[in-house]
């Protein structure tokens, strides 16, 4: 009896392990899948503030300092029929010229229309046929576990791709921007990686990379500017060239447990 006992868990536990091994198989397929299509619309962006400069990346060694005229970052075209893309702010900071790379190698001039540093959001246009966006999904239904991941062009090397999941939501601290509500994840994010989407199982936008915690290089601790509030600021960027805002007069702070004690409460 117990050797029957023992033989049926042995059956059961072999039959789960495969079933889940084939879930898993066809979620990172069906990822591989929306990759594919999403890449064509994540475009990197090199930006001189020198109109002189030559637009060319040469391989560093070790010891050589990266050019202090050229900036590298990555955007994602939202608006293929208008050539609509959305970056970082700090990657189009004071460019004199911005060059748009797609992924089948055409290369266009971009045209900043509008930028807000408070949320470190820029939209991008370029005058191309034949492009590809990615749609936004809704961040607010992002869980802790999730599984995401992060298309751009870390250090220059085009249509880079890492996954992970979301380890945090709505972080605010540290303090990196203006207005910050950040998705925080593992999606291993580095230099050049900024402006690029952060995408879902369903290959949808549900953040935009935007800054790392760390020495300068991927730790496993990522943030993105969540796509529900990206969406709004792109709105804002389209119509106005600006983000419109209202004052409330007040400064709110998290309250701590020294400040709570200090007050009382």
């Amino acid at each position: 009896y117990m050797l029957k006992r023992i033989i049926l868990t042995l059956l059961v536990s072999c039959f789960t392990l495969t079933a889940n091994a084939h879930s898993m198989r066809s979620t990172s397929s069906k990822l591989a899948e929306e990759i594919k299509k999403d890449s064509n619309a994540v475009v990197s962006i090199l930006v001189s503030k020198d109109e002189h400069e030559p637009f060319t990346i040469p391989v560093k060694k070790d010891n050589q300092k990266s050019s202090e005229e050229l900036g590298l970052g990555s955007g994602v075209i939202v608006d293929s029929k208008k050539g609509l893309i959305i970056t970082n702010a700090h990657v189009i900071n004071r460019g004199k010229i911005i060059i748009v790379h797609l992924k089948n190698g055409r290369r266009f001039i971009g045209h900043v229309i509008g930028q807000d540093t408070g949320f470190d959001i820029a939209v991008v246009k370029i005058n191309a046929d034949n492009l590809s966006s990615i749609a936004f999904a809704d961040s607010d239904d992002l869980k802790v576990g999730d599984s995401v991941a992060a298309i751009g062009s870390p250090f220059g090397l085009d249509q880079t791709v890492t996954s992970g999941i979301v380890s945090a939501l709505n972080v605010s601290h540290p303090q990196i921007e203006g207005f910050q509500s950040f998705i925080q994840t593992d999606a291993p994010i580095n230099p050049g990686n900024s402006g690029g989407p952060l995408i879902n199982a369903e290959g949808k936008i549900v953040g935009i990379n935007t800054a790392i915690l760390g020495p300068g290089g991927n730790i496993g601790i990522g943030f993105a500017i969540p796509s529900n509030m990206v969406k709004s600021v792109y709105k804002q960027l389209i119509e106005h060239h600006r983000v419109e805002r209202g004052a409330l007069g007040v400064i709110g702070q998290k309250l701590t447990w020294p400040l709570k004690k200090a007050l009382n409460l």
